[in-house]
């Protein structure tokens, strides 16, 4: 069962999205690990992991696990494919950001460009 830590700024949206609500976060995009995510894993989400806070926020089943990259100029391809302005747009969205500028400056900031990793979705 991998674990998933979630910043407080997500909190709300995954919450919302584990009861399926609109609003709700049902996706994250994860640097690669040593055991990639694969669908039907087990997801045991949780916000302020290896700290006096620690909080499970739920347990979700992996129903997709994608190969996703981001290229220096924040371009994204996911199992290969360029994403469209327009699908891109709704990625971010999707995965909790207001807007495609604020999905790439936290990416820029919080792993650096380019990026491998996999978009998950429960």
């Amino acid at each position: 069962m991998p674990a998933l830590n979630f910043k407080k700024q997500f909190v709300k949206a995954v919450r919302l999205g584990l009861r399926c609500k609109p609003g709700g976060k049902r996706q994250t995009i994860r640097a690669i690990r040593k055991r990639p995510f694969v669908a039907g894993d087990e997801l045991i989400l949780f916000t302020g992991m290896r700290t006096k806070q620690c909080c499970c926020l739920g347990v979700a089943l992996c129903k997709s696990a994608y190969p996703l990259r981001m290229d220096q100029r924040g371009n994204v391809f996911i199992t290969g494919i360029h994403l469209s302005n327009l699908y891109l747009v709704a990625l971010a969205l999707a995965d909790g950001f207001d807007s495609v500028a604020s999905f790439r400056d936290f990416f820029r900031i919080n792993h650096g460009l380019p990026f491998r990793g996999q978009l998950i979705r429960w």
